[in-house]
């Protein structure tokens, strides 16, 4: 509020404070008092919140929007083939609702394997909660003789669509929560996952689904020893493995398809005589989210 000619003694513009700015020449008691009595301004600021590990963040009062940014575990790099890098989400101003419970998956890197077996790829993250649209928009996956006993889930019977590490599992005795956290055998198909909760369900259909902004794990490289073998597909493709005498092609970027593209190709492996493994795809181009509000990020681990 407008203070006395004098400023309390301190001669300068008069002092105009509101709860949205405050001008004029204060002093340090001034500034307690108008603290201390709730009409000092308080003025915006931009928390950081990185994420190491699959956790819950619950929406803070007064946030509505935060900028994101989801990055994705790297794919495996193989006996010949680098593994591509993992793939990313980002983008600003996405609407929360504060007091609203949020999940962040974090994706680890792909598991290496022994000798000249292909490994793994990187493992998805994720950010969903209530009032998030699916970006991209994934079709659910169903096997129709499927289980879990322990952390492995195994797909079977008629498999619908892909499964995808970080897709929300549902079917008969399946635990509410239950998340696929890694690729086991399977990669998509038939075969099996790791999941978050311990449990046993007995065969039947299991629906995975997946929700919010997702980031797609990086391909592994080829590396099959004594034949060319393919780089995974993935948020940036995994390099080809070579051969005796033929290249093993890059694995394909940006899969599942994604604007703007999350990664690129992994390069081929070459064949005689210099038997050169391909490199692993690299992610795309970041846009930089603008400071404006708090911000929720997947960060490999």
């Amino acid at each position: 509020m407008p203070r006395s000619r004098g400023n309390r003694g301190i001669i300068g513009p008069q002092q105009l404070v509101t709860t949205s700015s405050a001008s004029g020449i204060h002093s340090i008691i001034d500034h307690l008092l108008s603290k201390g009595a709730g009409t000092w301004p308080v003025l915006g600021y931009t928390v950081i919140q990185t994420f190491t590990a699959t956790s819950t963040w619950t929406c803070p009062t007064g946030v509505t929007s935060v900028d994101y940014l989801v990055v994705a575990g790297g794919g495996a790099g193989a006996y010949t083939g680098g593994g591509g890098a993992g793939g990313f989400r980002t983008g600003t101003g996405l609407a929360v609702t504060a007091g609203n419970d949020y999940t962040v998956v974090v994706g680890g890197g792909g598991a290496g394997a022994a000798g000249g077996v292909k490994g793994k790829n990187g493992g998805n993250s994720s950010f969903y909660g209530p009032g998030i649209a699916n970006d991209p928009s994934i079709s659910n996956a169903s096997g129709t003789a499927s289980s879990i006993s322990g952390t492995t889930l195994t797909v079977g019977g008629t498999v619908t669509n892909t499964f995808y590490a970080g897709m929300a599992l549902s079917g008969t005795g399946v635990a509410s929560g239950t998340i696929i956290t890694a690729y086991g055998t399977g990669t998509g198909g038939a075969g099996t996952y790791t999941v978050n909760t311990s449990q046993t369900v007995a065969s039947t259909t299991i629906t995975g689904s997946l929700s919010g902004i997702n980031a797609f794990g990086g391909g592994a490289g080829g590396g099959d020893a004594g034949v060319a073998s393919a780089g995974s597909s993935g948020g940036s493709g995994g390099g080809g493995g070579n051969g005796p005498s033929f290249p093993g092609p890059g694995g394909s970027g940006n899969t599942p398809s994604t604007t703007p593209s999350q990664g690129n190709n992994g390069g081929s492996s070459t064949g005689a005589p210099n038997y050169g493994g391909g490199g692993g795809g690299g992610a795309g181009a970041i846009i930089t989210p603008a400071p404006s509000a708090p911000l929720a990020a997947a960060a490999l681990s």
